[in-house]
C-alpha cells in the first residue's frame, strides 16, 4: 500500500506542479496516507458481504465463480 499511496503521491505532485519535488512529494505521501487511513476506518463490510479473493486467477474464471455465487445467492441454478 505505501508503494501505491508514494507513486500517487508522485503523480499528483508532478501534476501541479509540473515536477515532482523530493519534499513536496513527501507531504503528499503524508496526506494520501492520512485520507487512506481515515477512508479505511469508515469502510466497514455489509452484513452479508462475502470475500472473495481474486489473487491468481484468471478473468474467465473469476467471472464464472462470481456467477455461480450470485447464482447461488438469488437461488438460482447458474
Amino acid at each position: 500500500m505505501a508503494d501505491g499511496v508514494a507513486r500517487r503521491a508522485r503523480a499528483r505532485r508532478a501534476a501541479q506542479r509540473g515536477a515532482a519535488e523530493p519534499a513536496g512529494v513527501a507531504a503528499e505521501v503524508a496526506e494520501l496516507a492520512r485520507r487512506d487511513g481515515q477512508d479505511a476506518a469508515r469502510m466497514v463490510p455489509a452484513a452479508d458481504a462475502v470475500e472473495f479473493d481474486t489473487t491468481g486467477r484468471a478473468v474467465g474464471d473469476v467471472v464464472d465463480a462470481l456467477v455461480r455465487l450470485a447464482s447461488s445467492a438469488a437461488g438460482q441454478a447458474p
